[in-house]
């Protein structure tokens, strides 16, 4: 197949040379079933020992789940075989980048250059989470002074996705970092994230916005985060707890976290009942003074908030 426009990056100029009877595409490409295949091949002629293949999931809205491609013939080749023999290799990798497993090496060849297709060979690969390239080599090549290209030809590169949703889990509730009058900072840890995955902040409703993928927002209002699959976009999970910690009507979050004066809260063992989240520096949002306790001055800046005052924190 011509790919001149598919999302697919080769990792060297396709070569797509008429060798006329030379040619060795895959069999019926000329519209007969013969044990010929003498239309042109996808890569052909002199070329390197490996072919990469790269797949653009932004072009192709996500990664292929399957992907192959057709292995036709060689021409020179040191050994273990004589020449029109050669051990080929096939690797497919994951979204990572990480090696998915290899095929081979298997020796193919039939002693034949005109067309045969009795060697030609399928090789391909299945990931449910996605591929994000494959490779094709035939290290034993030989026919240049370097030995680092020689001729051998491919054909019918394929892909496509066929993906069954796994939804990720709920991420944790998001952790509330500083409070003002009527807004609340909240973050995340990337740690916290799969690799897999990629966490998106929702606004007041269990939505799919994809307009916030940062570990922290502002905001005045109820939020939540959501996950999704790296591989398959439209694959999204259950959203976290919601939060609302911008205390503009919470009285009832302050007198549960509240401890007095100089009497400390532990961030690892809140007081019952209070639902704040410690931010790095292990204080709660309604310690506004950042002194370790929760007391009458904190509930000084409070009273300002729920009065209607938007003072800013002290």
């Amino acid at each position: 197949m011509g790919c001149s426009t598919c999302p697919v990056s080769p990792q060297a100029p396709v070569a797509r040379e008429n060798r006329g009877i030379d040619n060795d595409s895959v069999d019926a490409d000329d519209g007969h079933i013969d044990g010929m295949g003498r239309t042109l091949s996808y890569w052909s002629d002199v070329g390197p020992k490996d072919l990469v293949f790269t797949f653009n999931a932004s072009v192709l809205g996500s990664l292929p789940t399957h992907a192959g491609i057709v292995w036709t013939d060689v021409g020179f080749s040191q050994p273990p075989g004589p020449d029109q023999y050669g051990n080929v290799t096939f690797e497919a990798f994951g979204p990572s980048g990480a090696s998915l497993g290899t095929i081979g090496p298997c020796l193919l060849g039939d002693g034949l250059f005109r067309g045969q297709t009795a060697e030609d060979r399928f090789f391909g690969a299945y990931n449910p989470d996605g591929i994000s390239s494959i490779r094709i080599s035939m290290p034993n090549l030989s026919g240049q002074p370097d030995n680092t290209r020689a001729n051998w030809e491919v054909d019918h590169l394929q892909y496509g996705a066929v993906y069954q949703c796994l939804p990720p889990a709920a991420p944790p509730r998001p952790r509330t970092g500083s409070v003002g009058c009527g807004w609340a900072y909240y973050w995340f840890d990337w740690k916290d994230v799969p690799a897999d995955e990629e966490w998106f902040w929702q606004y007041e409703t269990c939505g799919t916005s994809t307009g916030n993928a940062a570990n922290n927002t502002t905001y005045g209002g109820t939020c939540m985060l959501r996950a999704r699959k790296k591989a398959n976009p439209s694959c999204w999970g259950p959203c976290s707890p919601a939060v609302n910690d911008g205390l503009n009507n919470s009285y009832s979050v302050f007198e549960a976290c509240a401890t007095g004066p100089e009497i400390p809260y532990d961030a690892h063992n809140l007081p019952s009942g209070c639902p704040l989240v410690p931010d790095p520096q292990g204080h709660i949002a309604v310690d506004f003074d950042k002194d370790g306790d929760v007391d009458q001055n904190d509930f000084g800046v409070f009273q300002r908030c729920i009065s209607g005052h938007k003072a800013a924190q002290p």
